[in-house]
């Protein structure tokens, strides 16, 4: 078997591959789902491999041959809506959802807590503003 064919095998192997993996594979079509939108997110395992053989000789013999797989499987959904994203996989347990959640929930208490310092800092600067009676 020549190199030249071993190197179109591999050429023409990794060509095809290439066609069946692109980023629309990994992050799908987005969808829209009222004011949602959907996009899919795939895990994908790509493997190939290639062979050849050469003629001895006595025999004129020659061998060669190259194969490919793709596995392509769904990891979850990314939903965005009115600005806020979030991630939902298969198989969601609600310590998952926990979880992805923190950053969401420290930030709305963090709001809640600066509300709250702003709001007791207005209530003492106007105690300080009312004007005392002496009698």
């Amino acid at each position: 078997m020549s190199d030249s064919t071993a190197s179109q095998i591999l050429e023409t192997l990794m060509k095809n591959l290439q066609e069946l993996v692109s980023t629309k594979s990994i992050v799908g079509e987005p969808i829209q789902a009222g004011k949602a939108t959907i996009l899919p997110i795939m895990k994908v395992t790509l493997g190939f491999g290639a062979g050849g053989g050469t003629a001895s000789d006595k025999v004129a013999t020659q061998g060669g041959g190259g194969g490919g797989g793709v596995s392509i499987t769904p990891v979850g959904f990314l939903v965005v809506e009115d600005g806020k994203t979030m991630m939902i996989t298969p198989g969601h347990s609600k310590w998952d959802w926990i979880a992805e959640s923190v950053p969401e929930l420290w930030e709305k208490f963090s709001k809640f807590r600066e509300k709250s310092k702003a709001a007791r800092k207005s209530d003492t600067d106007s105690k300080d503003a009312e004007p005392t009676s002496e009698a």
